[in-house]
């Protein structure tokens, strides 16, 4: 049996799997939180790691209050979450353009989506979005 697998899906699985690694490695003893989502019950198996990730300044939940455990992670959400949680908020580029037609670059996102298209975590689509 032969495994075929392209390069970009073999980054996008070292990707996941790194942030899953990252994700399961965090030490959650002590950690208080001013910060609480209406959705995220501490009884909840995730709860530590909402938490923890709120304050690593990696996720923010929605104004409503909520995080939305349940909802999937639009490409804006994930580069955040891939380009902080991989590289850092130092290694911002804010200056930088992809050139994704896709991307106001004065969206909340364009910096993270930009920044992982320069890292290589992203790459976009052949119709350059």
């Amino acid at each position: 049996m032969e495994i075929s697998l392209s390069l970009r899906s073999l980054r996008r699985s070292i990707a996941g799997l790194s942030l899953l690694a990252l994700l399961a490695s965090m030490s959650f003893a002590g950690v208080a939180k001013a910060q609480t989502f209406s959705d995220v019950d501490p009884d909840d198996w995730y709860y530590e790691y909402v938490e923890s990730l709120v304050d690593l300044g990696v996720v923010e939940g929605y104004d409503d209050g909520t995080f939305g455990p349940g909802d999937t992670l639009n490409r804006a959400q994930a580069a955040k979450i891939m380009v902080l949680a991989f590289a850092g908020e130092g290694e911002l580029d804010y200056d930088y353009d992809a050139g994704f037609p896709d991307v106001d670059s004065d969206a909340w996102y364009a910096v993270y989506v930009n920044t992982a298209q320069k890292l290589g975590i992203v790459e976009g689509y052949e119709d350059g979005t």
